[in-house]
């Protein structure tokens, strides 16, 4: 072997190395971001996401209302699933509406154009059973006390004049987690209600249902009511009830009727809003291992934005 082909041989060894402390350099600092994002965030609410009410992005819109609303949640291990029926009236002469569904969460993840990517796993909407595209549009906080990021799976929807429609969204997302105690976390399932209170006039019915799957909870499930208000208020009102908190426990904001490992809660006649919004908790956890659940969220949502190409 020639001195050249020596050299040569040392100066692509020599790169070769230099690419993988690169490429190792770079591993160990996403890794070490990861375990300080999701260490200061454990503080309170770790991650908190959640589907919610149809929304009229176009307030001029103002003969649509929405007569019924059924949700259906079924919570498994580790995932959401959710079916979302709506239905509409137009009350007033031929018109197209443009309509959200929201996807938010409390821990935004974006690509390098600055579009934010949702909680969302899978996502579909169907009007009168007929499957339609849709387009991600980000949107603001309800109030500026409102910690979740918005992005609305946004279409337009035609109505006859008088004419009635049913929509359909079904999406899947993974539970969220908050830190409830010093050494103690829950699991937590969020619908947002308020959003459909942009139609004209009252809800005239609305029904969620949230089934566990079994073994998620034990049973029989043991609820345990925490008053109406803000993430702090709950967290508040938990951290004093700790004594509360067994397998079987489930705390949420509203009163269901039970029926085995279902929860049915009923509202009629009502313009919601943020206090009327459903908030789950389940699954007691040790704090290390919630902030270990939290940061494979993180990076399911970074691993999520290199899959995507960073759009």
């Amino acid at each position: 072997m020639s001195q050249n082909d020596t050299s040569t041989n040392s100066d692509t060894e020599a790169t070769t190395r230099k690419t993988r402390l690169r490429s190792t350099s770079r591993v160990i600092a996403i890794f070490f971001t990861l375990i300080l994002s999701c260490s200061s965030s454990q503080a309170d609410t770790a991650w908190i996401c959640a589907g919610g009410a149809a929304h009229l992005m176009d307030p001029a819109s103002g003969t649509v209302s929405m007569k019924r609303e059924v949700v259906r949640l079924r919570i498994s291990r580790h995932v959401i699933h959710a079916d979302c029926s709506f239905e509409f009236q137009n009350d007033g002469p031929e018109c197209t509406v443009r309509m959200g569904f929201p996807d938010s969460t409390t821990l935004p993840n974006s690509g390098k154009h600055g579009k934010l990517h949702g909680s969302f796993l899978t996502y579909a909407r169907f009007v009168d059973g007929n499957k339609i595209a849709t387009e991600e549009v980000e949107g603001s906080a309800a109030t500026k006390d409102d910690d979740l990021f918005y992005l609305w799976h946004a279409s337009e929807v035609r109505f006859d004049a008088g004419g009635e429609r049913n929509i359909r969204e079904t999406y899947s997302l993974t539970p969220g987690v908050a830190e409830v105690a010093d050494n103690c976390a829950l699991k937590t399932a969020s619908y947002l209600l308020h959003t459909g209170s942009s139609w004209h006039g009252n809800i005239d019915a609305a029904d969620v249902y949230v089934t566990f799957d079994h073994g998620v909870v034990s049973e029989p499930l043991n609820i345990v009511h925490c008053k109406a208000g803000t993430d702090s208020d709950k967290d508040k009102e938990i951290r004093t009830r700790t004594d509360s908190i067994h397998p079987d426990t489930v705390f949420t904001n509203h009163t269901p009727t039970v029926d085995g490992r279902t929860l049915h809660y009923h509202f009629e006649n009502f313009r919601p809003t943020i206090a009327d919004d459903l908030m789950v908790m389940y699954g007691p956890m040790k704090t290390w291992k919630a902030a270990k659940y939290t940061l494979g969220l993180h990076a399911r949502n970074f691993l999520r934005s290199i899959k995507s190409g960073n759009k």
